[in-house]
């Protein structure tokens, strides 16, 4: 964590400008490249996830070493331009303007904020919309180019690869990419705790400007996905609110009260950290706010009390399973 105080956004910023030109290559040069080469690569980053860097290639088989070879220039000889930069810059400036008064980002801001009780300076701060821009505004270029000078390497990382193309052929070509590569900085997982000590409360955020308001509750557990009780846990949330179908919080609040547009929970259990996620969600009008938070606490309380039916874990089975087999699909 030491290694990025106050270089959170400039992490966050980093991949995104790799993917924006490169030593030999303009933005649009490269953009023509992965057209020429039917490919498609897109580099993605969080402020949720502080030094996590992700370079996304899609290709055809016929195209796959010189698509590779244009992720080798992204990866180890980007730009990092000025002009790139500052219209990267401006665009994000424009995004988190929006959010200032946006009901679901503010209520989703809200909760991280209580659930990661991180100083400001800490890359695991999850910032407000406004001390974002702050962030944004604070941060230089010549920061962006230090962490990928010291940051980034081939020594810790992930390569997965799934399609149709050549194994051995390809492995030979990802290890003379990443050769020599080796950051500066020793890697060590940056991690989030579990043990939160939140005393359970309610937040009202005005946004008199907008016509629908946003509920948004959640809290922190410890478990991984390698616990016994993961498994129920899982179908459990199925059954309450992540059915894609139906599911009791769907049921309910909008379906039979017509309190909501749309209403869910969620479940994030990780297979590295012991810290789980879990979260309510629903966007209404916000004169029904007060009856919506009535109608979820009282499902809430009800399968606290009563549990669940056999014909809805079995639904649920079902559900989930197909859901896995569309997935794997992809």
């Amino acid at each position: 964590e030491a290694s990025l105080t106050n270089k959170a956004k400039a992490a966050e910023m980093l991949p995104k400008l790799m993917g924006r030109g490169t030593k030999k290559l303009s933005r649009q040069e490269l953009t023509d490249a992965l057209d020429k080469n039917r490919a498609a690569l897109t580099a993605s980053a969080s402020l949720r996830q502080p030094g996590v860097a992700t370079f996304t290639l899609t290709t055809k088989k016929p195209n796959l070493a010189a698509s590779l070879e244009l992720l080798r220039q992204v990866l180890r000889e980007p730009a990092l331009a000025e002009k790139e930069f500052e219209t990267l810059k401006n665009a994000q400036l424009a995004g988190l303007e929006k959010q200032k008064s946006d009901p679901t980002a503010l209520a989703q801001a809200a909760v991280s904020k209580q659930l990661n009780p991180y100083a400001g300076s800490d890359p695991r701060y999850i910032p407000s919309a406004v001390e974002e821009i702050e962030m944004l505004q604070g941060t230089t270029l010549a920061t962006v180019r230090e962490l990928h000078e010291t940051m980034l390497g081939a020594k810790v990382g992930e390569l997965t690869i799934i399609g149709d193309f050549d194994v051995d052929t390809t492995k030979q070509q990802v290890a003379k990419m990443f050769d020599g590569w080796v950051q500066k900085e020793k890697y060590q997982r940056i991690v989030r705790r579990s043990d939160v000590k939140v005393k359970g409360n309610t937040q009202s955020i005005a946004t008199p400007d907008k016509a629908s308001a946003t509920y948004f509750a959640g809290q922190v557990f410890s478990m991984k996905d390698d616990h016994p009780d993961f498994v129920p846990l899982h179908l459990g949330n199925f059954i309450l609110g992540h059915g894609s179908l139906s599911s009791r919080l769907g049921n309910r609040v909008r379906e039979k009260d017509g309190l909501s547009y749309g209403v869910g929970s969620g479940l994030q259990v990780p297979a590295v950290e012991d810290r789980s996620l879990f979260y309510v969600y629903a966007i209404c009008n916000p004169a029904n706010m007060s009856k919506v938070e009535k109608a979820i606490r009282e499902e809430l309380d009800l399968m606290l009390k009563e549990g669940v039916t056999e014909e809805e874990l079995d639904a649920a089975k079902q559900g989930f399973l197909q859901g896995e087999q569309v997935g794997r699909t992809e």
